[in-house]
């Protein structure tokens, strides 16, 4: 008997840590000449919701959010949020070495939207997906920031 809750403590604890490896989604940003600068570990929610693109939330949430945040002294700027669908994110004074990356993801974790290398302007749509709130993250040259985004 001893045995067997040993065993079942050790394949406990396999389970759990091949559900975290999975959960886990690893950010390299490298420099000019490809040598790597930094390593950053993005941890995902993982949940089996998958009635619904974004995990019951209420569609009606009409706080707007303020739209325009700095990333290392770039402004970016998300409208218009609420949104019936699209939406564009502005990136200002880029210069040709500048990575701007873009991912929008349920509050399940689930990426919906992803746009490596974006240009100045990038419009997202989602009118494929359901009404409700979605995050984005906007990262340029390894740092980032996270917006609400409202889908009505």
């Amino acid at each position: 008997m001893k045995k067997m809750q040993i065993f079942v403590l050790i394949l406990g604890l396999a389970m759990l840590y091949s559900v975290a490896s999975i959960s886990q989604n690893v950010i390299y940003t490298y420099d000019d000449v490809g040598n790597r600068t930094s390593r950053t570990l993005e941890v995902l929610k993982i949940t089996n919701n998958s009635e619904s693109d974004t995990c019951n939330t209420n569609p009606k949430d009409k706080r707007k959010e303020n739209g325009t945040k700095a990333i290392d002294n770039v402004a970016v700027t998300i409208y218009p949020n609420p949104n019936n669908g699209a939406f564009e994110v502005k990136v200002g004074h880029l210069s040709e070495e500048t990575v701007v990356d873009i991912f929008l993801y349920t509050l399940c974790g689930e990426i919906v939207n992803k746009q490596k290398h974006a240009s100045e302007t990038t419009t997202i749509d989602i009118n494929d997906h359901k009404p409700g709130t979605y995050i984005l993250t906007v990262i340029i040259d390894g740092k980032k920031k996270t917006w609400k985004v409202v889908k009505q």
